[in-house]
């Protein structure tokens, strides 16, 4: 249980595509998970309008708990999916709820989606360095969150509206500042960063989003520009 499982098919492969992996016992879950990965890869080739250029590995385990005794990654108890950012592999497991593995192979294939598009717009750039390095983790998972729920979902505005209106302060239950890191966990990164994602396109116009990503070379040195690199809000300010 703790290798990655040996059968694979590709997925979407007339550019990067997928390599699915599964252990064969768990084909009939294969199955029923293939037609909603290929769903969610379609939808946000739209979204991005960017289709990734290297095919990655997509790990299927057929149960949570052979999910986190895998060796291809470290995970922890609660973590529901992973994506590596160095060599692109992808886990999660099937854990008998259709709709959550939607949500949660979409939320990965954004990541998937975000890291490839940024490093080839990097690499059109010639830019000296990773733009992902320089957004910030809020805007990272609520950009996930977002396409996962296709915009905001009734959890999301429902744990937000309650930090707003039933803040405590010392406890760090507060709306701090749209900019802020904020403490590290759930609803601040990914509900509260969903919210600020839907926020942005909203007021900004759909795809505002994608525009930060392909804009994300300026935000470190070496990008080609005379202008030197530029704080993730101020990029923002900009566009």
């Amino acid at each position: 249980a703790g290798a990655a499982p040996k059968y694979a098919t590709s997925l979407g492969a007339a550019t990067g595509g997928v390599r699915f992996y599964f252990y064969e016992r768990a084909r009939q879950v294969a199955e029923r998970a293939a037609p909603v990965i290929e769903e969610a890869y379609r939808y946000l080739v739209d979204r991005f309008q960017y289709v990734p250029t290297e095919t990655f590995p997509y790990i299927l385990y057929n149960s949570y708990q052979e999910f986190l005794q895998t060796n291809v990654f470290a995970v922890s108890e609660g973590t529901l999916g992973v994506t590596s950012t160095e060599d692109l592999k992808l886990s999660l497991p099937y854990l008998g709820d259709h709709r959550l593995f939607d949500e949660i192979s979409t939320h990965e294939l954004a990541h998937q989606f975000t890291i490839q598009k940024v490093r080839t717009v990097a690499e059109t750039e010639k830019t000296f360095g990773d733009p992902l390095q320089a957004i910030p983790l809020w805007f990272i998972e609520g950009l996930a969150e977002f396409y996962a729920k296709r915009g905001l979902d009734p959890e999301a505005e429902m744990l937000v509206r309650d930090l707003m209106v039933n803040p405590d302060l010392m406890k760090g239950y507060a709306f701090l500042d749209f900019f802020s890191p904020g403490p590290y966990g759930y609803l601040w990164i990914y509900k509260v960063g969903q919210v600020r994602v839907a926020f942005l396109e909203e007021e900004y116009g759909a795809g505002f989003i994608q525009r930060v990503l392909n804009e994300s070379p300026r935000l470190i040195s070496g990008s080609g520009r005379d202008s030197p690199s530029l704080k993730f809000e101020e990029l923002l300010e900009r566009l």
